[in-house]
């Protein structure tokens, strides 16, 4: 990973919602995203998911992103044999 900061301009066009600077944000930390994303020496998809939910939102802090929870895939929906 390059000791290089991001440019100033890329970093209010991502504040500004630009999704290409939003992108070469996600990049340029890409690398520490995945050193932290690890629990107990294992690689964990979901905290990686979470760290980068938080980086975004800290670019938009006055539009919160809202995590819920995901099910399992083995779940049954509770209106599965229910009629529509």
């Amino acid at each position: 990973m390059s000791n290089r900061l991001l440019p100033y301009d890329t970093i209010i066009k991502a504040h500004e919602g630009d999704p290409i600077a939003i992108q070469a944000v996600l990049d340029r930390y890409a690398g520490y995203i995945r050193y932290f994303s690890k629990m107990n020496g294992y690689y964990n998809s979901d905290m990686e998911d979470y760290i980068r939910t938080k980086l975004i939102e800290s670019l938009f802090p006055e539009f919160p992103v809202k995590i819920y929870p995901t099910r399992n895939m083995g779940e049954e929906d509770e209106k599965s044999g229910e009629e529509a």
